[in-house]
């Protein structure tokens, strides 16, 4: 996250894509964890608001998207995977 920040603040507008649910920054400093730096930006961004839900985050200017069918999973694969992961809001195509 820290590398993210100065172009972030530079730019007019950001997109950031990829999956909060799945691979958490890797921290081994105990005193970097407790600076939250085991946090992603996407986590700490889809943390403003429902994160299965579109929407827009108030005073933010945040706009959530959730993707919510799966097509490249067998569906039993799918379903684990929304039931686990996702609070049952992933469907299998």
């Amino acid at each position: 996250e820290p590398s993210s920040w100065m172009p972030l603040l530079r730019g007019s507008r950001a997109v950031l894509s990829g999956d909060f649910c799945q691979l958490p920054p890797l921290v081994r400093s105990n005193e970097a964890w407790e600076g939250q730096l085991g946090v992603s930006l996407m986590e700490r961004a889809m943390s403003l608001g429902d994160p299965f839900v579109a929407d827009v985050v108030p005073d933010t200017g945040i706009q959530t998207v959730f993707l919510d069918t799966q097509y490249r999973m067998h569906a039993t694969i799918s379903d684990w995977a929304s039931t686990v992961m996702y609070a049952g809001g992933l469907t299998a195509a």
